[in-house]
């Protein structure tokens, strides 16, 4: 019995300790399990995430993050914003000399787009700057150029900074009211964009878990995003597969605390927004704006701000665009603070602010914004003119216009015969008067202030159909000093989109000329050229601070941060701005479409 009992002793011992070990394993390899899945989920954003730094390093000859910054970066501030905002909210890095070249760069140069503003504003504040330009971008720039500047300046207000205009409750209510019946957001049309509707759940986020109305509104907009995710896991924007667009969700979803990876929502065909976003990478770390194609600037950095943003949620931070330096410790309720006392006396004394210079179309002006679907919002031409949010001032067909673009003069016009028939029939309200026995004085001063009224509207306005404005058949010049040659091309962005705007061969105008009289400007003829021709065209400013933002429905950034608009005479870019530049008999003009501030142009 002892010797059996000695046996069971040791086999139940043998058994624990067998147990044990199978125990142990089991956790080991849980655990491991666990470990590599969280891994893989970090893992390959981070792989994105530093490839690119790698790629950005080997193009420019630096070594670090830092010297890139102090380097490559402060060189050219502008249009490396988007990749400091993103060093900024990845990272401890020392700003200094990129803050004083970016705020130095803006007092400079004029911005002429809002929501460029708005963009450099919220890089401005990422870095620590108090720059007078930020509290100047709060409050000119909010709404001013269609849903994305309500956009981006939510996200001001957003981080702690109020507005005298707007407060972040009417701006999401503003927002709001834009969403179109599938869903989604867009800038033009009835139909949501994939960019648009994503940037837009970018700005909303903070207010999901609050706010019924932005809660209902978003989930909508996720089940349009979600319908929209093609078969490989990327997205679409205007019928073309992009990295651009799949980057720009992966950022909305990331400020929502969805994991792109894992939501099946977002997983198509067994493909994730990952795999979308994998079949444009090159073997450098860039990536392509098509599958197949070559490096392309925009893509790279749009992907590496959707990386940042997912990294972010995966360490339990906050949104891309929710700036760690003015929230510390974690997101506090947004717009709760006012503007710092540094900002508000930069502001009184005039800081920073570009307001009022002159806006050339040259590289100067404005043609910076954020890559996706940031289109200026237009009227398309029809007799009367409809309410738009872009204020800035159009050329887009319309009833009524300024009577410096009536080419007759006031007595070459209607304006005479509708002013006597104004006067004669409050002359006839004078004589109804006296004959009812309404004598009093005052009924005569009222009749008078009408009729006043009325003859200036007629004097001060001048009202076209869209046949008028598009006149063939206008008059000669009968002091003509000589003739240019003008011509309307889009070369640069055929293949690169499926709008019906942009012609197989890029000729918007094939070379035509013009006569000129003395003083007529590069903007002269221009307008001329286009209604001549049937052509559309958009313009902010007037006299010699115009600047073109639309040809033939093809707008400023509709092609990235760095595409527009520009102008060349006799194969040369100005510098000056298109009404200030006079021409001379034999001048050949040119006006291009550009995707990179006119480099791809040499």
């Amino acid at each position: 019995m002892p010797r059996l009992d000695t046996k069971l002793q040791m086999n139940s011992k043998l058994l624990s300790a067998l147990l044990s070990v199978f125990l142990i394993v089991i956790v080991v390899i849980g655990a491991g399990s666990a470990l590599a899945q969280d891994g893989n989920k970090t893992g390959e954003a981070e792989s994105v995430f530093n490839g690119i730094i790698d790629y950005k390093l080997e193009k420019t000859g630096f070594s670090s993050v830092q010297s890139l910054i102090n380097g490559s970066f402060t060189k050219d501030p502008q249009s490396n914003a988007w990749y400091v905002l993103s060093f900024a909210q990845s990272g401890k890095y020392d700003f200094s000399k990129y803050r004083t070249a970016l705020e130095q760069s803006l007092s400079k140069n004029t911005v002429a787009s809002a929501t460029s503003r708005q963009k450099f504003a919220l890089t401005l504040i990422s870095i620590s700057s108090s720059d007078g330009y930020i509290s100047s971008t709060l409050e000119d720039s909010i709404g001013k150029q269609g849903i994305m500047s309500y956009v981006f300046g939510l996200h001001l207000l957003n981080n702690k900074y109020t507005s005298t205009k707007y407060t972040a409750a009417q701006v999401i209510k503003k927002i709001l009211s834009m969403q179109k019946s599938d869903g989604g957001f867009a800038v033009t049309g009835n139909y949501g964009d994939a960019d648009v509707t994503a940037m837009t759940l970018q700005a909303l986020a903070p207010y999901y878990s609050t706010d019924s109305s932005v809660k209902a509104a978003v989930n909508k907009a996720l089940s349009f995003l979600s319908s929209k995710q093609l078969d490989g896991g990327d997205f679409a924007s205007y019928g073309s597969p992009n990295p651009e667009s799949t980057a720009q969700v992966i950022i909305a979803l990331s400020a929502l605390k969805i994991d792109a990876k894992t939501d099946s929502r977002f997983i198509k065909n067994g493909k994730t927004l990952f795999d979308g976003i994998n079949k444009y990478r090159l073997s450098d770390g860039s990536f392509s704006h098509k599958a197949g194609a070559s490096s392309n600037e925009t893509a790279t950095e749009q992907v590496f701000r959707a990386m940042t943003a997912y990294k972010r949620m995966q360490s339990g931070k906050g949104g891309y665009y929710i700036l760690d330096n003015r929230n510390p410790g974690g997101l506090a309720k947004p717009g709760s603070a006012t503007v710092s006392k540094t900002e508000s006396a930069a502001k009184s004394s005039g800081g920073s602010s570009n307001a009022g210079s002159t806006v050339y179309q040259n590289k100067t002006a404005d043609v910076n914004q954020d890559t996706s679907s940031n289109k200026t919002e237009s009227d398309t031409a029809s007799a009367v003119a409809t309410a738009n949010e872009v204020t800035d001032g159009t050329d887009t067909p319309c009833a009524v216009q300024n009577t410096d673009n009536s080419k007759g003069g006031f007595w070459g016009s209607y304006k005479p015969l509708v002013c006597i028939i104004i006067f004669g029939a409050g002359c006839a309200v004078c004589v109804i008067l006296i004959l009812l026995k309404k004598r009093n004085y005052k009924n005569f001063i009222a009749v008078f202030a009408l009729v006043l009224a009325a003859i200036l509207f007629v004097v001060f306005t001048n009202f076209q159909t869209t046949a008028d404005y598009y006149n063939t058949n206008q008059a000669e010049k009968k002091n003509a000093v000589g003739s240019v040659t003008l011509c309307i091309r889009c070369d640069e962005i055929v293949g690169k989109s499926e709008s019906e705007f942009i012609p197989k061969d890029g000729v918007i105008l094939n070379k035509t000329e013009f006569e000129i009289e003395k003083d007529d400007t590069v903007y002269d003829i221009l307008v001329e050229a286009t209604r001549k021709n049937g052509i559309q065209m958009e313009k902010r400013g007037a006299d010699n601070m115009v600047y073109i933002s639309g040809i033939n429905y093809l707008y400023e950034l509709d092609f990235g941060d760095m595409s527009g608009w520009i102008y060349h005479v006799n194969d040369e870019e100005p510098l000056v701005g298109c009404g200030e530049y006079k021409l001379s008999d034999g001048d050949n003009i040119e006006w291009l479409y550009t995707c990179d501030l006119g480099k791809d142009l040499k």
